[in-house]
């Protein structure tokens, strides 16, 4: 099989469509050598305006924004239609990103698209993944070395299941995954994963 064929089916892998009720990994980076995330300022309007344009439609159950991409996992709601609320869902993501470029674009004096496009997504089938892809998601910093500690990060969702703060994500289902235990949770984060064993559900370029 030629490289020009493993990678177009790699890539079709990430553009799965999004039906109700699943779990889905969602990336997306920012074109060229552009950034998404200018200031602080930038990093909270996205992260609030997931309610705005998202939880109609999904539950955020974990995310991680870094300077030129991110990753959300989602957890779809039930709906009788499964054409209808792929293009509903679509719709959003591409309006969260329109509304981040035009503000990125007003305050840094910028012009043109700011997200690849299309964005890419995978569906998650088990718990034993949807553990990992927690951790991934929230070591993404240490990975690409934006930190020695991803624990230090900020802008991820690794501090807020358990600070008792209100926040856009739906805390539930993650505490389910680790017996409603803190301590489950931190030692699953402190654990050494071998990435190669997940790679199917991991969604990177370097």
């Amino acid at each position: 099989m030629s490289s020009e064929i493993s990678q177009n089916m790699a890539g079709r892998k990430h553009l799965q469509p999004i039906v109700p009720d699943g779990f889905y990994h969602v990336y997306n980076r920012a074109v060229n050598e552009n950034i998404l995330f200018y200031s602080e300022y930038d990093y909270h309007i996205f992260i609030m305006k997931f309610k705005k344009y998202i939880l109609t439609y999904a539950d955020i159950l974990a995310y991680c924004l870094l300077p030129n991409h991110f990753h959300l996992l989602i957890k779809t709601i039930d709906y009788h239609n499964e054409d209808l609320f792929c293009k509903f869902i679509s719709g959003q993501f591409r309006k969260l990103f329109i509304s981040h470029t035009m503000g990125i674009n007003h305050r840094e004096s910028r012009e043109g698209n700011l997200f690849c496009r299309p964005f890419k997504r995978i569906k998650i089938e088990n718990e034993k993944y949807l553990r990992y892809l927690l951790f991934y998601i929230h070591f993404n910093p240490q990975k690409h070395k934006y930190t020695s500690d991803f624990r230090n990060h900020k802008f991820s969702s690794y501090h807020v299941f358990f600070n008792g703060k209100k926040t856009v994500l739906d805390r539930t289902f993650i505490e389910y995954l680790f017996n409603d235990d803190k301590s489950e949770f931190l030692d699953y984060h402190n654990y050494y994963h071998d990435e190669l064993k997940y790679e199917k559900i991991i969604i990177e370029e370097n």
